[in-house]
């Protein structure tokens, strides 16, 4: 037998009066060379299943890059290198150095635009998990044009387009400027010419669509009345498909992001009807949703008297009064803000509190120990005396909510007490406009005017000088 150097030597010697031979067989060998280093790679990927990084090195990385852009691949190479990526990607904790510094993400982003639905979607689900990654790979990736090329994809197919929606929303979750990237891309604009052709929409895809509309207008500050009107579209063509609290937290959260970054928000939510659907999720949500409904209410409450006076048309205040024994002492806070701006819009709007049965809770409710929530409840009394009419001021008197103030004031921290004492201050000057002597010696019967005493003594200036004013009038009226 010939040995194999032999073989080898004469099989080249051969090939050498032959160039195209030589050529053919050094492109064999090639080829035979790659599908090696492949599979080689793919097993290696494949086999491991530590959850620690998988780093690829650059060599391998270099050798996807020709694979991705060279006119001769085929389907299958690049489809095989597109699932190595993908597993790579895919994993946590991983090293994103080697791909920025390689430009095998580059690549991918343009395999997006591929005529392929395969090679789309596998290159599609690459880009959504890297968009999840850090700050540096999201960078790399937004300066080279991601954000441009996922919104051109949306509506190909399902897949692809809720790939493309949900890295949309992992970029828009990353930073504000990303965000105006983001709108300025004509992301919603798609987005909603995609919502429009359906029925009935898929589950995946409502929530993907909500939730990166939620991500991006949370973060967005002083929205545009187009952007501002294709958001609220998004939110009216999904306000009847939303019957699982995850996908009403995200409706709501989108509401919430439109409402608070606004100026417009509120106006568009009345027109569109879409009030009783956030005091739906007052009512019937879970906690949370319940939170951002409840902000949603208080905002669209600050944004006008008009606003305000259509939610307590809707019924705000009787939702309130039967949600807020339920609630967590957590949202509270929250509950009293949206009451202290009823309390603060128009006379008639704090009429309407004086005079609701909600009003007798808030005064049973006057002994909360937590400093904040001390503070926002007696915001509220102290926004019900400025804004309400002598008779609703008398009223309030007469309801001997003044017993309880006295009963609380010392445990109050000095925001909250100075909000109670300005309340007896205004209850005062009702009496002393009122001619109603009588009450008078009933507010004395309460014990504050020991309480006032002591915080004439207060180290707080603001304290002191409120304390002083009740004194002086106290000792005006008496002398009267």
């Amino acid at each position: 037998m010939i040995p194999t150097a032999i073989r080898v030597q004469n099989r080249n010697s051969s090939f050498q009066a032959y160039p195209e031979c030589n050529d053919t067989e050094r492109y064999a060998v090639n080829l035979r060379k790659q599908k090696r280093v492949e599979a080689s790679l793919l097993k290696r990927i494949k086999s491991s299943r530590e959850l620690t990084p998988v780093n690829l090195c650059l060599s391998d990385l270099d050798h996807f890059s020709k694979v991705l852009s060279s006119p001769g691949s085929c389907k299958s190479e690049v489809l095989q290198v597109l699932q190595a990526i993908k597993g790579f990607v895919s994993r946590p904790g991983i090293d994103y150095s080697s791909l920025i510094l390689s430009d095998v993400v580059y690549k991918v982003i343009i395999l997006v635009m591929d005529k392929d639905y395969e090679v789309i979607k596998e290159a599609s689900i690459i880009l959504c998990n890297l968009t999840y990654g850090n700050t540096d790979i999201t960078t790399y990736m937004i300066e080279r044009g991601v954000t441009e090329v996922l919104v051109k994809v949306i509506g190909l197919d399902q897949d692809i387009t809720e790939n493309a929606i949900w890295g949309i929303g992992n970029l828009a979750a990353e930073s504000k400027e990303i965000c105006e990237v983001i709108k300025n891309s004509g992301f919603l604009k798609d987005l909603l010419r995609y919502l429009s052709e359906f029925n009935e929409f898929p589950f995946k895809i409502v929530w993907v669509a909500l939730w990166s509309c939620a991500n991006l207008v949370c973060k967005l500050k002083g929205i545009r009345s187009l952007e501002a009107k294709q958001l609220t579209e998004v939110l009216n063509l999904m306000k009847y498909c939303i019957g699982e609290d995850k996908l009403v937290f995200e409706w709501i959260r989108l509401a919430y992001g439109l409402l608070k970054n606004c100026e417009l928000g509120a106006d568009l939510m009345v027109e569109h009807n879409l009030v009783s659907r956030v005091l739906g999720a007052v009512k019937e949500g879970e906690c949370r949703v319940k939170d951002y409904a409840l902000q949603a209410v208080g905002v669209m409450i600050y944004s006008s008297n008009k606003n305000a006076q259509i939610l307590i048309s809707f019924g705000v205040l009787d939702l309130i009064y039967e949600t807020l024994p339920m609630l967590p002492s957590q949202y509270l806070k929250t509950v009293y803000w949206v009451i202290s701006n009823i309390a603060g819009g128009t006379a008639a709007q704090a009429h309407q509190l004086i005079h609701h049965v909600l009003f007798s809770q808030l005064a049973l409710s006057l002994d909360q120990p937590d400093p904040d929530l001390q503070k926002e409840l007696s915001f509220v009394l102290f926004n019900l005396t400025i804004k309400a009419c002598l008779e609703d001021l008398i009223h309030i008197i007469e309801q001997k909510i003044l017993v309880k103030v006295s009963e609380v004031l010392a445990s109050y921290a000095n925001d909250g007490k100075h909000n109670l004492l300005r309340f007896v201050y205004h209850c005062l000057l009702a009496i002393s406009q009122s001619d109603r002597m009588d009450l008078l010696q009933e507010v004395l019967s309460t014990g504050v005017l020991a309480e006032i005493e002591e915080c004439r003594l207060s180290k707080d200036e603001k304290i002191q000088r409120i304390a002083g004013l009740i004194f002086l009038k106290f000792k005006s009226l008496y002398g009267e």
